[in-house]
């Protein structure tokens, strides 16, 4: 019980003066998974054996240091798996012989959307060549077309926005990341050095901007040099073009990037 599509919760207002409700939007709130179970021994004492091994690997204690685990479904099309944490421990009720006939267990998963079992990685890659003008540029004014840039395509086979792992590995002036479709953008202002490494992650509740200063340097948080114009935005459902600049002429930089298609229900 939990596993398919969550109900939408309306954003609504009541503004003064106007017949009705103002309607912002809707919002998908956390989900909770039920699973009814039973437990078998081939003997009596065997069957509470495995009863207290059940209750105590799925006892709420478990979750109160604040882990979240993961909780995977599999049906006959596919596997997916979600963040969840035990809220209600293995509650036992009829026995028949040798069988725990009704056992449940509910789980509590903040985030209400799975996950695909693999990330989906790609790279982006460096676009050569350039264009050729009949034109003759001014020695001092000089003309400006832009850095040289790569971009890739990323795909989300889920139904709703997922999250992305953007990894750009130096160096760079001043990095970046385009969302070709909606013209969002994540800038960093602040140079990227050889063989130092920014991870941006755009899982909300849990966005981080890091730089790993090389292999013996410790990571350090970045978030402040973040342009304030930046979006952490996430992937739409199906091919996501992405666009990388280097803010200098350099081709050396790699950029990855890794996703988990995100499922409203299954």
């Amino acid at each position: 019980i939990g596993i398919g599509a969550e109900d939408a919760k309306l954003v609504t207002s009541d503004p003064a003066s106007i017949n009705g409700q103002a309607f912002h939007g809707l919002f998908v709130g956390n989900r909770e998974i039920t699973v009814n179970l039973h437990i078998y021994g081939k003997t009596r004492a065997e069957m509470y054996e495995n009863r207290q091994k059940l209750i105590a690997l799925l006892s709420s204690r478990q979750s109160a240091a604040g882990q979240l685990g993961t909780l995977e479904y599999t049906n006959d099309y596919t596997t997916v798996w979600i963040p969840a944490v035990v809220k209600r421990g293995p509650q036992v009720t009829d026995r028949v012989g040798n069988y725990n006939k009704s056992v449940q267990v509910v789980f509590y998963c903040p985030d209400p959307f799975w996950r695909s079992v693999n990330q989906t990685i790609n790279r982006i890659a460096y676009m050569g060549g350039g264009l050729t003008f009949p034109l003759t540029i001014d020695a001092e004014t000089g003309v400006s077309f832009g850095a040289q840039g790569f971009e890739g395509t990323i795909y989300n086979g889920g139904d709703v926005p997922a999250p992305i792992l953007i990894t750009i590995t130096g160096p760079s002036t001043e990095p970046s990341v385009i969302k070709v479709s909606t013209g969002e953008y994540i800038k960093l202002r602040y140079p990227l050095y050889e063989g130092q490494t920014l991870i941006i992650d755009t899982q909300p509740g849990n966005r981080s901007v890091i730089i790993t200063p090389g292999e013996a340097g410790e990571p350090v948080p970045a978030f402040g040099y973040i342009d304030l114009h930046s979006t952490f935005f996430q992937l739409d459902p199906g091919d996501n073009t992405l666009r990388y600049l280097t803010g200098d002429a350099s081709t050396t930089a790699t950029i990855q990037l890794a996703a988990y298609s995100r499922f409203g229900g299954v």
